[in-house]
């Protein structure tokens, strides 16, 4: 213990003592530093042999887990063996359809389906019932008028076993060789189930051949700015009536539309052709003009089938369609026709109006072309042959044909390439007063011709032709007269007229009409302000009706026939005026009826026109009562 103490006390002297410290050091002893063994592998530690291993014990939640998996699974194997190989189990793949028809048919003619359904459960179908589904267009069998497209029928219930046997008869239309779907579905219920189930088979028939046919003819290839004429063969192919038929026409751009016999019905592209019997053919003629670059192709198409009630530009069912297809060319020797500065495919002309002419001809060849001629045939009968004058030509009155020649204009002789030359003429329409003529046309054909060397230097004639159609109006005439002494009312006052006395008139109107049918014709008058109407009026079923506010009185004449006031009375009325005038008026033969003017609509031009007629005045002349001086009002 005392040495213990002896080596602490020399310790704290060598700590504090301010010499050299002592070299001695006391030996340490230090740690062994430990040793590690590293593995050259992952592995599991195995269990020692001589240790037992510790069992793991389940948590509540892993239980339930497991047993939750083991129920489902029991319940699947419950529920697949209940519903495959139950003996109270519906399946929609035990509900047999066998359906037997024609994989082809004609379009129009009857399809008959014969439906097996066979019920290869074990438990009644309740309630069951066949829905067949027909394509867009079908018809029904005993009636084509009626559309049928979904058919339904109540089976009742068919017991485990059971085949029950329909036929369902529909007629189908649609385009040739197109094919189409019809969904047979079986719809059941089952006992203690308020679902509806059901099994769908899928039927599919071909339309080998369309109800009906259409054929289109017209040029294969049109010059720009030339009439095309396009002939449209609409006909039957079944023994049965196609019903409501409809033609449409698609038209493709530089198409111009002039005239279709007959007229459309829609938008100058559908035409209701109605009921088509077995073997009957329609006709469409439809004209146009067309424009366009060289070698561009136009396609036209035309389709037949049964139009959309909602939409009256639409096709609901196409029956058939056909196309067209026509190039556009540029012909070696062009000509234009413009009539009056106008250049249309027709044109309305009042009778007896001058109409002026002009033909440009062009070399659109790189070659020349030697002994042009030029001609225009007038036909149609409606010339007034002697009205033709031609500038530079000769007009052959026998023919009816203007002609012009190298004997007549020297640059016709040599047509050099891209050269242009221009040829006059005029003639007017006849005078159709006289209600000889209906339908009053003139048809103008202007041929262009001329020789080109081939390329084995043999001469080659070329020609152009233009057609072109001129329609007159219908010489329909409003005249006017005025009575005193005459007429079927009693007139009374002074005549001549005396300042502020009133004098009546009798105002009597007659439209006469010959050349073309015109409708909604009617005549239209004013009275002056210091005029009365006095409401009397003759006959007194004539539509004569006047408005105070404007003091314009309007007749409504109708429908007016041709050749009406030639061989047929002229449709005329009278009406009663009163005339007071004033001081201001002394000296003078005031107007009592103005503006009068009959218009109508011309159905075969196709236009709406008008016509005035002279004013009626205090001078009577058409009275015979009356005298001189009596139309000037006196003081």
């Amino acid at each position: 213990m005392a040495e213990d103490f002896d080596r602490i006390d020399r310790l704290q002297k060598r700590l504090y003592s301010r010499g050299k410290k002592d070299a001695h050091k006391e030996e340490r002893h230090g740690f062994r530093e430990p040793q590690y063994e590293v593995g050259r592998s992952w592995e599991r530690e195995r269990p020692r042999d001589d240790v037992a291993p510790r069992k793991k014990r389940l948590s509540g939640l892993s239980l339930f887990f497991v047993a939750s998996i083991v129920f489902f699974a029991v319940s699947v194997a419950f529920g697949s063996f209940y519903f495959f190989a139950g003996q109270n189990v519906v399946s929609s793949k035990n509900v047999d359809i066998d359906i037997q028809g024609p994989t082809s048919i004609g379009g129009g003619d009857e399809l008959d389906l014969q439906i097996t359904i066979t019920n290869k459960n074990n438990t009644t179908l309740q309630l069951a019932d066949l829905l067949v589904e027909y394509p867009e267009g079908t018809r029904a069998a005993e009636n084509t008028q009626n559309e049928l497209l979904r058919y339904r029928e109540s089976l009742g219930d068919i017991a485990p076993g059971e085949k029950v046997k329909k036929t369902v008869r529909a007629v189908l239309f649609g385009e040739e060789n197109s094919q189409k779907d019809i969904p047979v579905t079986i719809e059941y219920r089952v006992e203690g189930s308020n679902a509806i189930f059901y099994a769908e088979e899928t039927y599919q028939v071909t339309l080998s051949t369309a109800p009906i046919s259409v054929s289109v003819r017209s040029l294969d290839e049109v010059v720009s700015g030339q009439d095309i004429e396009f002939e449209v063969l609409v006909g039957s192919n079944v023994a049965s009536v196609v019903e409501n038929l409809v033609l449409q026409a698609e038209y493709p751009f530089g198409f111009s539309f002039t005239s279709a016999d007959p007229k459309a019905n829609f938008s100058d592209s559908l035409w209701e052709l109605g009921n088509l019997k077995p073997e009957e053919k329609r006709t469409i003629h439809i004209t146009g003009r067309m424009s366009g670059q060289d070698d561009e192709e136009r396609v036209f198409r035309f389709a037949a089938g049964v139009r959309d009630i909602q939409n009256v530009n639409k096709l609901s069912t196409t029956y058939v369609s056909s196309v067209r297809s026509v190039t556009i060319t540029q012909p070696f020797l062009g000509a234009t026709l413009s009539l009056n500065d106008q250049e249309t495919q027709s044109y309305v002309f009042e009778a007896g109006e001058r109409i002026q002419g002009q033909i440009v001809w062009k070399n659109n060849l790189t070659d020349q072309i030697t002994d042009g001629e030029v001609e225009v045939r007038l036909s149609g009968g409606a010339v007034d042959e002697q009205s033709v004058l031609v500038e530079g030509g000769f007009y052959d009155s026998v023919n009816d044909t203007l002609r012009w020649s190298k004997e007549t204009r020297e640059d016709l002789a040599v047509l050099e390439p891209t050269q242009l030359g221009a040829l006059r003429f005029s003639f007017a329409g006849k005078n159709l007063t006289d209600g000889s003529l209906k339908n009053p046309e003139i048809v103008l054909e202007v041929t262009v011709r001329g020789k080109r060397m081939s390329s084995s230097n043999v001469p080659e004639q070329i020609d152009s032709t233009v057609t072109r159609r001129v329609k007159l109006l219908s010489n329909l005439r409003l005249t006017p007269r005025i009575v005193h002494s005459v007429g079927p009312f009693a007139n009374t006052g002074p005549l001549p007229p005396r300042a502020e006395q009133q004098t009546t008139y009798t105002a009597m109107l007659s439209v006469t009409n010959g050349a073309n049918h015109v409708s909604d014709v009617r005549v239209t008058a004013t009275l002056p302000s210091y005029v009365r109407w006095l409401g009397a009026i003759s006959p007194n079923s004539a539509n004569v009706t006047f408005n105070a506010s404007n003091n314009q009185i309007t007749w409504i004449v109708g429908e007016m026939p041709q050749q009406i006031g030639t061989s047929v009375s002229p449709k005329e009325v009278a009406f009663q005026i009163g005339f007071t005038p004033s001081v201001s008026q002394v000296g003078q033969a005031p107007i009592l009826v103005d503006t009068l003017q009959v218009r109508g609509f011309d159905q075969f031009t196709d236009s709406q026109f008008s016509r005035t007629a002279l004013n009626l005045t205090t001078a009577l002349s058409t009275d015979p009562a009356f005298q001189s001086g009596q139309d000037t009002v006196s003081p």
